[in-house]
């Protein structure tokens, strides 16, 4: 995947993570206005979120096209971390202001404007704005046996078609995101905690000096 892509994909990820997770604990069927209700009302309560995950990307043929596990944290508004520890390493970090993406392996680091990088996607649901969100998905909620799902479909065909959140217990446990082409996307959660004290350092990289910046931010004037 290239990095383009992996930036377009992640911030709407991690937004529909925080998105899924406020939603935790809602049970029976509700009607579209009533789930969208649901969201905004919840967001407004969750402030933390912590999970280990394992994310798969299949193509519409049903092939895996690639399989990372990591950590990620988020602190609303608008701070994230996204750390992949296998099969290799990568840092997606959000500071509020910043979006930096750090390749170890590559020896590169970019950095652009926060806001701009997000820019009409999902993950402006981090800056604790959902109106974006609800704009362009209709929000329905349904139970799975003991599961709870919830699914946003998107009006205008643009950006994910369809996306899948699932409870098990309450907790969100998984994710699963279907894009115009598409190309799938599923994420397994574990180890969930919410409302958790967070340590500012999460959203501080600290870069070797031998690492090469591409510094695409817009710094004004």
């Amino acid at each position: 995947m290239t990095a383009t892509r992996w930036m377009q994909y992640l911030p709407a990820l991690l937004a529909l993570c925080l998105a899924a997770a406020s939603l935790a604990g809602e049970k029976g069927p509700v009607r579209a206005n009533e789930a969208a209700a649901h969201l905004l009302q919840r967001l407004d309560a969750m402030r933390t979120l912590q999970a280990r995950f394992v994310q798969t990307i299949v193509s519409e043929a049903g092939d895996a096209l690639e399989t990372v596990k990591g950590r990620l944290v988020i602190v609303r508004p608008g701070k994230f971390r996204w750390e992949v520890t296998e099969p290799y390493s990568q840092f997606v970090v959000a500071d509020g202001t910043y979006l930096w993406q750090y390749d170890p392996d590559l020896e590169q680091a970019t950095v652009r404007n926060q806001d701009s990088a997000m820019e009409n996607t999902p993950a402006a649901i981090l800056s604790g704005d959902a109106s974006g969100l609800l704009e362009h998905y209709d929000i329905l909620a349904r139970e799975e046996g003991a599961a709870q799902i919830f699914e946003l479909q998107s009006r205008d065909g643009e950006g994910f078609g369809r996306i899948s959140l699932r409870f098990d217990g309450g907790v969100l446990s998984g994710l699963v995101l279907l894009d115009s082409l598409g190309q799938t996307t599923k994420v397994a959660l574990e180890q969930v905690m919410v409302n958790e004290p967070v340590s500012d350092s999460e959203f501080h990289l600290s870069l070797p000096d031998d690492v090469d910046i591409v510094d695409s931010r817009d710094h004004g004037g």
